[in-house]
């Protein structure tokens, strides 16, 4: 955790040195939201020392807690996910699912993984970036905003 909140810091401090223009995507108040289930004082930390860097990550775009600090996934995502479980992880008609998600960044902790879409496939219309991802042992479930960069739990 020590090194990559160094990496970041030293990005930050690369990107103020430079004088670069702040990617208009990322203007305005920006924090990084690290979601770790396992040790999350040390992921509220991070949140804390990375939010006061200077424009470094997207903004999420996820519905937050009365706090502002526990990312809190749409409903949704929630209903889409107890239809999937009713179904015994088959998709619901209209969507795409039940693929099988690699987790090739280690994104998330070791499994066998299937995804599936937050909204139904409309012909000729991208699937868009929201995605629910499944562990088919524990059926432990993830919810992804931005197509697979951020993680949120869902149970």
């Amino acid at each position: 955790m020590r090194i990559v909140l160094c990496v970041v810091a030293c990005l930050a401090l690369m990107i103020v040195a430079s004088g670069a223009a702040p990617d208009p995507v990322c203007s305005g108040p920006t924090t990084l939201q690290i979601v770790h289930p396992d040790n999350e004082a040390s992921a509220s930390a991070a949140r804390a020392t990375v939010g006061a860097l200077p424009m470094l990550a997207r903004e999420s775009t996820t519905e937050s807690s009365p706090d502002a600090r526990v990312p809190v996934p749409p409903l949704k995502a929630q209903e889409v996910l107890k239809a999937v479980q009713t179904r015994h992880g088959d998709p619901l008609p209209g969507y795409v699912g039940a693929r099988i998600f690699q987790n090739r960044e280690r994104r998330l902790p070791r499994g066998r993984y299937r995804e599936y879409d937050v909204n139904p496939k409309l012909p000729g219309r991208n699937r868009g970036p929201e995605r629910i991802v499944i562990e088919q042992r524990t059926g432990k479930a993830y919810y992804t905003s931005d197509h697979y960069v951020t993680f949120i739990p869902l149970n």
